[in-house]
């Protein structure tokens, strides 16, 4: 509230403060839903988020004002002090109560399916606001924050498919060693570029199995889990080619340092080595637009405790390459588990 003209949108931590009528801070949160459409009803959406600075609870409602995250400050957004700002004016600015916030030092979940439903069904999305009521303020971390397992995120359920954050994906690309390539929206694997060197695609979701509410669960039954993934001919024209063998990597990774070197060396890669021989499916990029392969044999392992470190895209199916979109793409055409 000091700062009335400065957007926040680059901040890895934000805060909700109550801490007077004429210094308070509100917290504005907004996910694109548009990989969504046509699912509703969601019959469970979860909100993470993880406080880093311990303070009050907030309360979260629904916000009714248009914002853009790079443009948005307390001034073109907020009205003027003192707060609490008059009844008549709340109700022009958000809706009912959707949930507490907690404001302990921890990761917390809360659920924010009406929300969600709302949203998919016709009302505009112009997110949440996190409003204080007490005067010790919270700060909590940001999609900025460099640590994907404490970003927040949205985990959603329903009857026919399951939305997952907590993604992570990254190209090996034998050429260039030494780059991490996790920054890539369009991820290559290729038998045998004109160079004679090859490429593979690292996918992992980082976060689904656990006892958590949006987690998987040891206990549970997975009867179908499918790999979803955009071959995408606006990102390349050569987007389609030769199928790739899906395997389970046999070590950690991470796709912001992983590097060609550093997952194999200068030796390549080598099943039972770097990944499983086993086969877990066959991923298909002949035809452009959304492909899948079946991954459920996965789950059955990671359930029991194995360690999971996602899928490899080998080129085992020749040697025109193909390409699929990565974890940092638009959320329309966003590799995801279903």
């Amino acid at each position: 509230m000091i700062a009335q003209d400065i957007n926040y949108a680059t901040a890895a931590e934000v805060f909700w403060d109550g801490n007077s009528a004429a210094d308070f801070d509100f917290v504005l949160m907004k996910f694109d839903l548009s990989a969504l459409s046509g699912m509703a009803p969601i019959s469970r959406a979860l909100f993470r988020y993880t406080v880093s600075n311990e303070g009050d609870q907030a309360e979260m409602h629904e916000f009714r004002r248009g914002w853009n995250a790079s443009t948005v400050t307390y001034n073109n957004s907020m009205p003027a002090p003192p707060w609490p700002f008059p009844a008549a004016v709340i109700d022009t600015l958000w809706g009912p109560t959707v949930n507490d916030l907690p404001g302990n030092v921890a990761t917390h979940t809360v659920d924010v399916t009406p929300s969600i439903n709302r949203w998919l069904t016709g009302t505009p999305n112009h997110g949440w606001v996190f409003v204080p009521y007490f005067g010790n303020g919270c700060g909590i971390r940001t999609a900025a924050w460099a640590t994907v397992a404490q970003q927040p995120v949205v985990e959603f359920n329903s009857q026919t498919a399951t939305v997952t954050g907590g993604c992570q994906s990254t190209m090996l690309r034998s050429s260039t060693p030494d780059t991490a390539m996790g920054q890539q929206t369009n991820l290559w694997w290729d038998g045998e570029q004109n160079d004679g060197t090859r490429d593979y695609v690292l996918v992992q979701f980082t976060d689904i199995i656990g006892n958590a509410n949006y987690h998987v669960h040891t206990h549970e039954i997975i009867t179908s889990a499918k790999l979803r993934y955009y071959v995408d001919l606006s990102a390349s024209s050569n987007s389609v080619g030769n199928y790739a063998g899906v395997h389970e990597p046999l070590k950690p990774w991470n796709a912001a340092t992983t590097t060609y070197n550093s997952f194999a060396g200068n030796r390549g890669l080598i099943a039972n080595e770097d990944y499983s021989s086993v086969e877990v499916g066959i991923a298909y990029a002949t035809v452009a637009g959304w492909n899948e392969v079946d991954v459920t044999s996965s789950f059955g392992a990671w359930q029991a405790g194995g360690a999971n470190h996602g899928w490899i895209l080998v080129p085992t199916g020749g040697n025109d390459g193909a390409a699929l979109r990565s974890c940092n793409s638009p959320a329309d055409r966003r590799v995801n588990l279903r």
